[in-house]
């Protein structure tokens, strides 16, 4: 057992470890509002892009294409000032109407991408494309500082880790393990930073 993990470590991919590792850094740098985070979060994407088509998880690709333009707004609306906490851009609950979108656009797409990616043999299609779903909603919740963020990141993070465990990116399994604790880490310092300014 132990020789077949080594000799499975030893097949990672340099795409892979160059995913894992900026993917850990932006996350570590978006709790802490710093503007770097953003061209990490694309070379991360970039970097599964590129994997996720080797393993015929369709969906995962298209999200990570389009979190590369999201990082792109991301980055713009984060560098409008040096100081992170303006007033248009202070971290906050998502809005009420949002979460009603975010909803209906997550079952929609999870429906339509899953049939269609389906067809074309994605591996459990409908399950990447609603963790995909979950996560774009995360993305862009994350440039507007909506602190509801991180929960939908780990709620997408857990999906993944069966995803990618089931076909033995290991790396990866244990980077969205990370994931899950950065996250629960950067709700808690979010809503410290609300109460805060709510006292």
């Amino acid at each position: 057992m132990f020789e077949t993990f080594a000799e499975q470590v030893a097949q990672i991919s340099a795409t892979e470890w160059i995913g894992v590792a900026s993917g850990l850094l932006a996350v570590w740098l978006s709790i802490k509002e710093k503007v770097l985070t953003w061209p990490l979060y694309i070379i991360c994407y970039l970097s599964y892009a590129l994997l996720s088509w080797e393993v015929k998880l369709y969906p995962f690709l298209g999200m990570n294409l389009i979190f590369i333009g999201l990082s792109a707004y991301g980055w713009r609306k984060w560098s409008r000032t040096d100081q992170p906490e303006t007033a248009d851009q202070q971290i906050e609950h998502c809005p009420k109407q949002a979460w009603l979108w975010i909803s209906i656009l997550c079952l929609v797409s999870t429906i339509g991408f899953g049939t269609l990616f389906d067809q074309y043999g994605a591996y459990l299609a409908y399950a990447d494309a609603f963790a995909a779903s979950v996560a774009l909603s995360a993305q862009w919740m994350l440039g507007r500082r909506y602190l509801e963020t991180w929960a939908l990141w780990i709620l997408s993070d857990i999906i993944y880790i069966g995803l990618w465990s089931a076909q033995a990116y290991w790396p990866t399994v244990g980077l969205f393990g990370i994931f899950i604790i950065l996250a629960i880490k950067g709700y808690r310092e979010w809503h410290q930073t609300i109460d805060q300014r709510s006292a």
